[in-house]
């Protein structure tokens, strides 16, 4: 497994929308191993939330895709002043 997938099954990424069809940039990289995990919001469940699950677990990919959903309501504490960022997928890889 080279760098690039090491880290990128380390990711856990949240998206917009409520259907992968707006979505293909992520699809890719899930297929390629480069995110690993995808957390679900109150944004993405339009009152069917095994929908979208689907969808999540229809990618194929080498790696078995992580999803999570978050607890609405719950104490949050986002991460700030972080010290790097990925603008791009050249800079993933």
């Amino acid at each position: 497994m080279d760098i690039g997938k090491i880290f990128g099954q380390m990711l856990c990424v949240g998206f917009e929308g409520t259907d992968l069809g707006q979505n293909q940039r992520l699809i890719g990289y899930i297929e390629e191993g480069l995110i690993g995990s995808v957390i679900l919001y109150a944004k993405n469940i339009d009152g069917n939330p095994g929908k979208l699950i689907e969808q999540l677990r229809g990618i194929e990919s080498e790696y078995p895709l992580w999803i999570m959903i978050d607890q609405e309501g719950g104490h949050v504490q986002r991460i700030k002043d972080v010290p790097f960022s990925v603008s791009s997928r050249g800079e993933a890889e």
